[in-house]
């Protein structure tokens, strides 16, 4: 058993101990069909469902012009035709975005991609405060009549806005939806909806961001001829990637395609907005990868969103100069550090009262002066460390706002749909989903929510799973090999990092480090090949006072390279540890 964690009672109360759940051996003979790679990389394709060369290669190898016909995406002829008549007709079109990552590069690339057809653009990015997620009346009024606006084509959102695109047909306003959130069971009344979720879309790619779909989108207008300058994908990819792996979607399939040729782009960009946004991160030229965009740029371009005004992203995306760009990524540097001291505080309220609520099988908490732009934060956090489907409402006066985030099993939106009498409007995904209703309605949603998870949700559900792709001798820890599992990159959402499993492993040394001694550094001893293996565990510091030289640990890691002095080494970056058994 691990030692306890310096954490609060309530996370002590309902953080159970993860499960190992390690990846089936592999014969040997089965292993050939998969070709020329290392025996651990082979073992991790063949357990992740590539099992032939054919398939091997094609993971391995992602080709650019494998995407499927833009055409077979529902709707696209439409909307394609009626974006040909707009800019034929001089008509305005407005691109109506969302707030976060995903919304912004959907914007920034669709009016791009207009504007270089000769279109005349404006773009909508909400606020979050005070017109919410989606479409909005008063902001539809505002680009039909005040504006001008003919043609509105959203991003990112639009799929659950009815009510909203039936006002808008009645104010004279068209609507081409793009999305790629669930559907409602009835279709808006827009003049064509693109939306790869859709039960008639033929599609084969169901899972594309908000930004994947714009880019298809974007595909058909270049097949249909309107585009008549050379459609460079390389100039947009930038964008693709960047939204695709902010919005945490899985890195496969056409996915994998934008990510890998979109990551060598944005490594290559010229846009004065991302050069500016990668050097405030600290990442190096040519550094970025799928890590940095989710842990350093994301973030950064969802704060202004979050806490205030999602435009200056939007401005830094399309900033021209780079002395701009520059004034643009401090302010929101500003906006990120605030957003992370909000994160922070409303996470120690909320945590306060999951403890009232006793262990539950899923946690409603709701709280005023929250901001509204950090409780999906906050959900997400919660959910992480009590394994539990969480969601975390910001109450007002008359009304509520929410934000859930679940676990493996338990489909949240579906949830909140055995709960929409109580609510006035909810959607999402199954692990994600947003919502609101009338305040005095809380207390009857909590107790509809938990009495939905207390039939759905078994004992097996609530143990939290560590999925370990291959167990491994010290031996296989080697540069090259690191080097042949990058060739399985870019990694995230349903492509994870490879994560091993070494036992009964001697501890040769043990410390700690950082600024409060919070994080591991241990030493292995490899008795095969008598040297010394690093390892570093980060918020493992607790184990220190518990570890000596010459006990016996199982590790599970993920390989890393550490650059020292032009040194290249393999350490171990921990995942959890235990204590072998005699």
């Amino acid at each position: 058993m691990p030692p306890a964690r310096h954490t609060s009672d309530a996370m002590e109360l309902f953080s159970p101990p993860r499960t190992w759940r390690v990846g089936p051996t592999v014969p040997e003979e089965e292993l050939s069909e998969i070709g020329r790679v290392p025996a651990v990389v082979a073992r991790i394709l063949y357990n992740r469902g590539f099992r032939t060369e054919e398939l091997v290669a094609g993971f391995l190898d992602p080709q650019f012009d494998t995407l499927a016909d833009p055409f077979l995406m529902a709707g696209m002829e439409q909307a394609v035709g009626r974006i040909d008549r707009a800019i034929k007709n001089g008509e305005l079109i407005a691109v109506y975005g969302d707030f976060d990552a995903d919304g912004l590069t959907s914007s920034a690339l669709l009016s791009q991609v207009l504007k270089s057809l000769g279109a005349r653009v404006t773009v909508k990015i909400p606020n979050r405060e005070d017109e919410g997620y989606g479409l909005n009346r008063l902001a539809l009024q505002e680009l039909a009549r005040r504006e001008g606006a003919k043609l509105v084509i959203t991003v990112d959102c639009g799929i659950s806005s009815r009510e909203e695109i039936d006002f808008a047909n009645s104010i004279g306003l068209d609507v081409i939806v793009t999305d790629h959130h669930l559907p409602l069971s009835e279709r808006p009344a827009a003049v064509a909806v693109i939306d790869p979720r859709q039960s008639a879309c033929r599609y084969p790619f169901k899972d594309l961001a908000g930004v994947g779909v714009a880019f298809t989108l974007v595909r058909g207008l270049a097949r249909s001829g309107i585009w008549k300058v050379d459609f460079k994908a390389a100039q947009l990819l930038d964008l693709v990637s960047l939204g695709t792996v902010a919005d945490v979607v899985p890195l496969l399939g056409e996915n994998r395609i934008l990510v890998k040729y979109g990551l060598v782009a944005l490594n290559r960009t010229r846009r004065p907005g991302l050069q500016a946004l990668m050097s405030q991160a600290g990442i190096k030229p040519g550094g970025v990868d799928s890590d940095s965009i989710g842990y350093a740029l994301a973030p950064r371009l969802n704060a202004a969103g979050r806490i205030s005004d999602a435009r200056i992203s939007f401005q830094l995306l399309t900033s021209e100069t780079i002395e701009e760009a520059k004034a643009l990524t401090q302010a929101l540097e500003a906006k990120n550090t605030e957003r992370q001291q909000l994160t922070e505080r409303a996470l120690s309220s909320a945590i306060q009262l999951v403890e009232q609520h006793g262990d539950r099988r899923l946690f409603l908490v709701a709280g005023k002066g929250w901001n509204a732009g950090v409780i999906g934060l906050v959900a997400g956090r919660l959910a992480e460390q009590f394994h539990r489907p969480v969601a975390v409402v910001r109450v007002d006066q008359d009304e509520f706002r929410g934000s859930a985030r679940s676990i493996p099993g338990f489909d949240i939106t579906k949830a909140l749909g055995k709960c929409d009498d109580l609510l006035t409007r909810f959607g999402g995904h199954a692990q994600a989903a947003g919502f609101s209703g009338r305040s005095e309605n809380i207390d009857a949603l909590r107790e509809r929510l938990c009495s939905v998870a207390d039939s759905e949700i078994t004992d097996e559900d609530l143990q939290p799973v560590l999925d370990i792709d291959a167990e491994v001798a010290a031996g296989d820890v080697t540069y090259e090999n690191w080097r042949q599992l990058e060739r399985l990159a870019p990694f995230g959402c349903g492509n994870p990092t490879p994560v091993f499993l070494m036992r009964d492993m001697p501890v040769a040394s043990v410390s700690t480090m950082g600024s409060e001694q919070q994080h591991l550094r241990l030493q292995l001893y490899d008795e095969g090949l008598s040297r010394v293996v690093d390892a570093v565990g980060f918020r493992f510091g607790y184990w220190a006072q518990q570890l000596e030289k010459g006990q016996r640990v199982d590790a599970v890691f993920v390989m890393q390279v550490n650059d020292w002095n032009g040194r290249r080494s393999v350490r171990l970056n921990l995942k959890d540890l235990r204590l072998s058994e005699e």
